[in-house]
């Protein structure tokens, strides 16, 4: 073949770099911006990290870590167990634990990591946590009217959204 002819159509090639599975160990996290935890209220809401191509550490077990945007722990798992398919599953939670007696999370960046026994870090992901949206407001933007067939504002039935 020269070097100006394209290859055959029927010859597999290669997928893009940004459609390939990242090589070597990776974190990723169900939802990269959750919303925090009432933070007067104790209790179990979730973040799911998935790690994937711990292969070199199957059977084994890991540490976990998630610190704020300043470097400051904030979570600690001392035992991470990887699948022999070299998989993990780290569940974040992200309010008050009564249970490790640790506040919820404030809105911020985070790190989550994962490392061997020796502190030496194996991968890691960043999440956001975001303060809900105010729906404080007197907005009637959420408003709906659900008979529109009346003869006068005064016959309209409305649902606020708010």
């Amino acid at each position: 073949m020269l070097a100006q002819e394209a290859p055959p159509a029927d010859e597999a090639q290669p997928p893009p770099p940004e459609e390939q599975a990242p090589a070597g160990p990776a974190l990723q996290p169900a939802d990269l911006t959750p919303l925090i935890c009432d933070p007067a209220v104790a209790g179990f809401r979730y973040l799911e990290v998935r790690g994937t191509g711990f292969d070199a550490w199957a059977t084994q077990r890991l540490i976990g870590n998630v610190v704020d945007a300043s470097g400051v722990p904030q979570i600690h798992w001392g035992s991470v167990w990887v699948t022999p398919q070299g998989r993990l599953t780290l569940e974040v939670n992200l309010c008050a634990d009564p249970v490790q007696h640790r506040p919820a999370l404030p809105a911020g960046d985070y790190s989550v990591s994962v490392g061997d026994t020796g502190g030496a870090t194996i991968a890691e992901t960043g999440i956001s946590l975001a303060a809900p949206a105010d729906t404080s407001g007197d907005s009637d933007i959420g408003s709906l009217v659900l008979f529109d067939n009346q003869t006068s504002d005064a016959d309209r039935v409305y649902f606020s959204l708010n």
